[in-house]
């Protein structure tokens, strides 16, 4: 497993916050078992330690069924006015039970009352990524090097 830097760490939580007005900078992208894509903008998402990011199942319908079929995955988050980011890559899953998910509820709930959103959009499952490489995504010459 790679664990993210400071840095890179909040970079994710300064672009996932609400005061970003639900500007969608995080990206999860998946591929079928025949290796058909879907890259789908993320809201909600955090990260849970310094390898896991969590990402609310509200709408994850061709992303599920991919999960299911091929566990691999990327998640990029962008910071469009510092034209920075990062790309993890790594193993997703979605637990329907248990701590992770009750976690994940709670989040929503908490987000979507924030936000003003109500009734909450709550989840179905939470997605759990588990990170195994980290690269850049910024222009420049060190575009798609891997970092850890």
């Amino acid at each position: 497993m790679a664990k993210p830097t400071k840095e890179m760490e909040n970079l994710f939580k300064e672009q996932t916050m609400l005061t970003k007005k639900q500007k969608f900078c995080v990206y999860l992208a998946t591929a079928s078992k025949d290796g058909v894509p879907n890259v789908v903008p993320i809201g909600g998402s955090r990260l849970l330690d310094n390898e896991t990011i969590v990402i609310p199942d509200n709408y994850l319908n061709k992303t599920k069924k991919n999960i299911e079929e091929n566990p691999k995955a990327a998640i990029v988050v962008t910071d469009e006015e510092k034209h920075d980011g990062y790309q993890f890559k790594g193993e997703i899953k979605i637990e329907y039970s248990g701590p992770i998910f009750e976690d994940t509820e709670k989040f929503m709930r908490d987000f979507c009352k924030a936000a003003g959103i109500d009734p909450p959009i709550l989840p179905r499952g939470a997605a759990v990524f588990t990170i195994e490489e980290i690269y850049a995504i910024k222009p420049g010459e060190e575009a798609g090097k891997r970092l850890i």
